[in-house]
């Protein structure tokens, strides 16, 4: 998910049910006596919901911003993972 000029702080994911929700809130600094006569960005808010089934395992969800891009790795439950099993 593309964030631009959002901090790490400003990220906020929570998994509730088989949704998981991505919130970014970006706020724009600027001086208190300063005007602009043009801008290209502005305060934003970002929201993203994703359904997901049972076999992501929540407890091993990560996430990292990167220069502005939010990396979020989903990785399946163990007991969906394919096993090999060996005959005897």
């Amino acid at each position: 998910m593309y964030l631009p000029g959002t901090a790490k702080d400003g990220v906020a994911i929570t998994a509730e049910g088989d949704t998981l929700r991505i919130v970014g809130k970006r706020a724009e600094t600027r001086p208190t006596n300063w005007t602009a006569r043009y801008r290209e960005t502005t305060d934003a808010t970002y929201l993203l919901e994703l359904d997901h089934d049972s076999s992501i395992d929540l407890d091993k969800v990560r996430a990292e911003v990167s220069d502005g891009v939010l990396r979020v790795s989903l990785p399946k439950a163990d007991v969906v993972k394919p096993r090999k099993i060996t005959v005897a």
